[in-house]
């Protein structure tokens, strides 16, 4: 779409407020908002920014990695993932082939409201940033 993508403080402003938003309403802990390259954009509920920063970019390699997995088994590519652990999962979504969101929950939230919402989520950040790149086309 874009070689670079620059956010103004207004930009940022919005995209915090939007994975704010996704956070109440999934009812998960905490959500990171990066690139495929792995540059952390936006996150809520985290505590300890190395970790995130840590985080960003091994879940980044997660996306990077099953391209050739998805090319062998004949699919354009994985769009959602799910991990369950004994303490935590992870679901993590790609957002238009650039950027992913991923959310940190136990076993008190519902994996379908996490879903939903991910979805939701999804079209508004569509929204914003099919506006974003019109506004760096003008």
């Amino acid at each position: 779409m874009w070689d670079t993508l620059i956010l103004r403080e207004k930009e940022i402003v919005k995209i915090q407020k939007m994975i704010e938003e996704f956070t109440l309403r999934s009812g998960v802990y905490s959500a990171v908002l990066s690139t495929l390259s792995g540059q952390l954009i936006a996150s809520s509920g985290f505590k300890d920014t190395f970790s995130l920063l840590a985080i960003s970019a091994l879940l980044a390699g997660v996306f990077q990695s099953t391209k050739e997995l998805a090319r062998i088994v004949g699919e354009k590519g994985f769009k959602v993932f799910y991990q369950e652990g004994k303490k935590w999962h992870i679901y993590y979504a790609l957002l238009e082939n650039e950027f992913f969101l991923a959310a940190f929950f136990d076993d008190r939230t519902i994996l379908g409201i996490v879903d939903v919402q991910m979805k939701k989520f999804s079209r508004k950040f569509k929204t914003f940033i099919g506006e974003l790149y019109d506004r760096t086309e003008s």
